[in-house]
């Protein structure tokens, strides 16, 4: 019977002073009974002068027995018998070229990404190996460079891609996402479940402190104020995944921006939820979704992640409601997440408020101080807070009152207190929130401005 195999590397011999190395070696051996026959193929860099090759041989070798080869029949032999990278799907959607892609080694799937022309960062084929060796599939979207516009800065934003499956288990995969990291990473998941919050189910789970009172400072510098309360509140529990905002779809308070409808649900996948029946509508019909907008939850998930604190993929587990943040709270720490009833409305997102004292002159002979007006203003969205400067940044100053369950001590104003009227009297707020909204974008931070009517 005769049979082949491929080896790896022999060692050189080379001339003195030459500085020759082998970068590879492909070695046929073809055995039959005592008969072996080895072809090997070398490359190698540097001078090629006084060059020798050194391999053992049981006996002395004549000149019948030594032959040079074509180079094609190794290329046939390392294609044929090369590890195999199955085209399962082929498509073109927006700017991006679809290939979905099988493979049966991880080295494989490396080395036909980069034949084909995708660049793909140094150090992925252990990343590859575990999907490869559970079965997963290869979703590679290719973006047509002539599809894209960039802005000033040379960022471009890439249209979101949208694709459905059926698995048992609820999870995200991102560890591929580090070979292109710089160093940390902010990750932002959104959850939208039928009457059902989501946290994760293979990492500790927080909630963001809420209902803060900050000082006037922290207005000009809201998203580097979050981004330090956040990063304080993972310190007391590193590589936490922290969850920012629970609410139903259909409502929010206060509210940064619209609340999502029956449409916006049917983009974001509610539309593979219904029956083909329930598809076939007439012109001005509502869009066919599973999901209404009052059904539906949406939780907000942030991790902040480098290559070591990442060891495994996010998997989620259904968690029970929570409400806070809504200038009322229930429990026993003001700044925390609340427990809700078992089966009740999730309730929870992260509220900030600033107090600003009144600077104008009080006439009124009996005046009743504290009463708020209803006509808040249109509030506007903190957008970017992944780039929000964290130099420069002391959290305590911007922050009004203590903070226990993180170990923050705030600055209190220094309020004249021999004022006529007391401070607290002569008071509008500046509400900021996590809010959902598609038109001042999805997930962001806002600011609510609400004044205070005075009455006399």
């Amino acid at each position: 019977m005769i049979t082949g195999a491929v080896v790896d590397s022999w060692p050189k011999v080379r001339g003195a002073d030459a500085k020759l190395y082998n970068n590879a070696t492909q070695v046929v051996l073809l055995r039959d009974g005592t008969r072996t026959v080895l072809s090997m193929q070398n490359n190698y860099q540097g001078p090629p002068d006084k060059f020798a090759m050194v391999v053992p041989v049981p006996v002395v070798l004549q000149k019948e027995n030594v032959k040079t080869l074509a180079r094609a029949v190794f290329d046939r032999i390392d294609q044929l018998s090369a590890p195999l990278v199955r085209i399962e799907a082929q498509f073109a959607v927006g700017e991006y070229d679809i290939v979905i892609l099988g493979a049966d080694d991880s080295s494989a799937l490396d080395t036909w990404l980069r034949q084909n022309g995708y660049r793909i960062p140094d150090g992925a084929e252990p990343v590859f190996r575990p999907y490869v060796q559970t079965g997963s599939k290869f979703f590679v979207a290719k973006v047509d460079p002539e599809k894209v516009k960039f802005d000033a800065k040379g960022m471009a934003t890439l249209s979101p891609l949208r694709f459905h499956y059926d698995t048992e288990t609820f999870a995200l995969p991102v560890r591929l996402g580090l070979l292109n990291s710089k160093g940390t990473q902010d990750l932002i998941v959104h959850v939208i479940a039928k009457k059902q919050r989501y946290e994760a189910a293979n990492y500790p789970n927080l909630t963001i402190p809420t209902n803060i009172e900050l000082n006037e400072s922290a207005l000009g510098a809201f998203g580097s104020f979050y981004v330090a309360l956040f990063d304080q509140t993972v310190a007391k529990k590193p590589g936490a995944v922290v969850t920012e905002y629970a609410w139903t779809a259909g409502s929010c308070d206060p509210c940064p921006g619209p609340t999502l409808d029956t449409g916006d649900l049917a983009t974001l996948g509610g539309d593979t939820l219904v029956s083909p029946k329930d598809t076939d509508r007439g012109p001005g019909d509502p869009p066919a979704t599973g999901m209404s907008p009052w059904e539906a939850t949406i939780t907000r998930l942030h991790v902040r992640y480098t290559k070591d604190s990442l060891g495994e993929d996010l998997v989620f587990r259904a968690a029970p409601p929570i409400t806070d943040g809504n200038g009322w709270s229930n429990g026993p720490d003001k700044h925390a997440a609340t427990p809700g009833a078992p089966g009740g409305q999730n309730m929870f997102q992260g509220r900030y408020i600033v107090r600003h004292p009144w600077k104008g002159d009080v006439t009124c002979t009996d005046p009743i101080y504290g009463r708020w007006g209803d006509n808040p203003k249109k509030p506007s969205a903190a957008r970017d807070l992944a780039f929000a400067p964290r130099e420069g940044i002391t959290l305590s100053a911007l922050v009004a009152e203590d903070v226990k369950s993180i170990g923050l001590q705030g600055s209190p104003p220094n309020i004249d207190r021999n004022v006529r009227v007391p401070w607290t009297a002569y008071l509008r707020t500046s509400t900021a929130a996590i809010g959902f909204g598609l038109a001042a974008g999805l997930g962001l931070l806002g600011f609510l401005l609400s004044r205070m009517r005075r009455t006399t």
